[in-house]
């Protein structure tokens, strides 16, 4: 598969015409800079260059460590369930609760909750795919395997911004995918999702309360 996409990178990248010149110098210069930004932890500034798709992503995910309670969450899939009962363990309740969904996308980079930002070095920009009005894409290429992944950027108030939400999504259904053809049952995969994080038998049930509520009292 890595082969085939090699090989057809030529061909997708036929369509890019010399007008894109200044576009792939304009998409260049924000991976760039956000690229520095999080091999440097500073989530703020990275934050200044992911779209609006992206700190919503989080705003969402936000709203839902701080106000869902447990019927509302078991309908979401397994690893959202997860990721929002271990937040709730991790992180600071106060912080949590401060946070606007752009300030808990600045705390995640910081943390390295989208990856080691060490290793940000290892990957570059190559190329872009598709320019299509206040929307494009490029391949950035992995300098260690010379793989590719697609990132998507939209122009808003005329400055280039990296999309990272839809990265997540479908790394999360190649997961989700992979579940289900094995067939794990979900609860099981849940369990030890948080058991293996936490050291616990089973799932804390004071997890399932809204970190707003226990804020209340």
């Amino acid at each position: 598969m890595k082969q085939l996409l090699i090989l057809l990178i030529p061909i997708l990248l036929a369509g890019c015409s010399g007008g894109n010149e200044k576009v792939e110098k304009a998409l260049e210069a924000t991976y760039s800079i956000y690229q520095t930004a999080i091999a440097n932890k500073n989530g703020r500034k990275a934050v200044e260059f992911l779209d609006k798709q992206s700190v919503d992503y989080y705003g969402l995910m936000l709203e839902r460590v701080n106000t869902w309670d447990k019927e509302q969450l078991k309908k979401l899939d397994i690893i959202d369930q997860a990721t929002i009962l271990l937040l709730r363990r991790r992180v600071d309740p106060n912080l949590m609760l401060s946070f606007t969904g752009k300030d808990f996308l600045a705390y995640a980079i910081d943390n390295d909750f989208l990856g080691n930002g060490q290793q940000a070095s290892n990957f570059v920009f190559d190329q872009v795919q598709k320019v299509r009005r206040n929307r494009a894409s490029a391949f950035i290429r992995n300098k260690k395997d010379n793989s590719y992944t697609n990132f998507e950027f939209y122009k808003e108030e005329d400055v280039w911004k990296l999309n990272i939400s839809q990265l997540l999504l479908d790394s999360k259904q190649k997961t989700l995918a992979t579940y289900q053809a094995n067939r794990y049952n979900p609860d099981e995969v849940l369990n030890t999702m948080i058991r293996a994080a936490l050291g616990t038998d089973g799932i804390p049930e004071e997890l399932w309360i809204p970190l707003a509520a226990k804020a209340r009292g």
